[in-house]
């Protein structure tokens, strides 16, 4: 007699429970804060109580710690948005590096109102496609150490970095690189032993780069705007216009220098420097240089300015 038949299994898929994965993830060792994004359009914002307390947040997920030192951000390809706000005056040293990756990415440092006293340090890169770079700080005190630096890449960027009264020491460095890029400073006054660095590079590419300072000036003032790159040799033109305007405040003892410099091409350059203060500085010089090509120095441009290989 034959055996009952065996019974066939019925094969099938279980369904689970969701796994899905944040974009983002922040990490904390040793002091440093980390904070990676991936290929999407991560959205990064980073608070600062300027004592090392952080609080961090990417696409949701969010991570507080004391006692930073370095905070580091990385975002892959996508439209990125970083925001790091300064909630509070600089007591300790802090390093920021950000390097947003390709695509249209906004990065923005939000210090209003805020002092530094002790380093503080921000540098961002934005890297391929038209980035916008953003740097705003209240003031540095005669202890803070402040320094700026800022690298558009391929594509058109805009840069643009502020600060008012100077105390300690202050330093931009700001470049736009391949692009049609727009580059802006400003900056206020200086007081006695303190220094305002300003450095705006444009690259490749028809460029707008500016500056403006105001204010009194008992210490170090420096501008040095460049069309093209800072090498003076470079063949990288473009149809520029770069231009800075100083206005020195009654009062001022400090030392000015600033010059604008076009590159290769046909560039608009110009430079003026003013204020019932210029009579009671130590010192102060100003020039303009075309460089290769036909050259127009603007209007404004005052007489008290030298000038170097301009046309028109």
């Amino acid at each position: 007699m034959r055996g009952s038949p065996a019974r066939r299994s019925v094969l099938g898929c279980e369904s689970l429970e969701g796994r899905d994965c944040p974009a983002g993830s922040i990490t904390v060792f040793r002091g440093i804060l980390t904070v990676n994004g991936d290929d999407g359009a991560n959205v990064v914002t980073v608070s600062d109580d300027g004592a090392g307390g952080i609080t961090a947040t990417v696409d949701g997920t969010s991570k507080t710690a004391t006692d930073i030192r370095v905070v580091r951000i990385a975002t892959g390809a996508g439209d990125d948005s970083i925001t790091y706000t300064l909630t509070g005056d600089v007591s300790k040293r802090q390093t920021v590096e950000v390097r947003a990756g390709t695509g249209a990415d906004t990065v923005t440092l939000a210090a209003d109102g805020k002092t530094a006293n002790a380093r503080f340090d921000f540098v961002a890169t934005g890297g391929a496609g038209n980035d916008k770079l953003t740097s705003t700080f209240g003031s540095v005190g005669s202890k803070g150490r402040v320094e700026i630096g800022l690298t558009g890449g391929a594509d058109n960027d805009t840069i643009g970095a502020t600060v008012g009264a100077v105390a300690g020491q202050y330093r931009l460095a700001a470049f736009g690189l391949d692009g049609t890029d727009a580059l802006s400073a400003a900056v206020g006054g200086v007081a006695a032993r303190g220094v305002a660095d300003i450095g705006l590079a444009g690259g490749g590419g028809d460029d707008t780069v500016t500056a403006t300072a105001s204010g009194e000036y008992d210490g170090r003032l420096l501008l040095g705007l460049f069309g093209d790159g800072v090498n003076p040799f470079a063949r990288e033109g473009g149809k520029d216009t770069v231009t800075a305007a100083v206005t020195v405040a009654a009062g001022s003892t400090g030392r000015v220098a600033a010059g604008v410099a076009g590159g290769a091409g046909d560039d608009t350059v110009g430079l003026s420097l003013t204020g019932d203060g210029l009579d009671g500085l130590k010192s102060k010089a100003a020039v303009i240089d075309g460089g290769r090509g036909t050259d127009t120095a603007t209007p404004e441009t005052t007489a008290n300015v030298k000038k170097v290989r301009v046309e028109k």
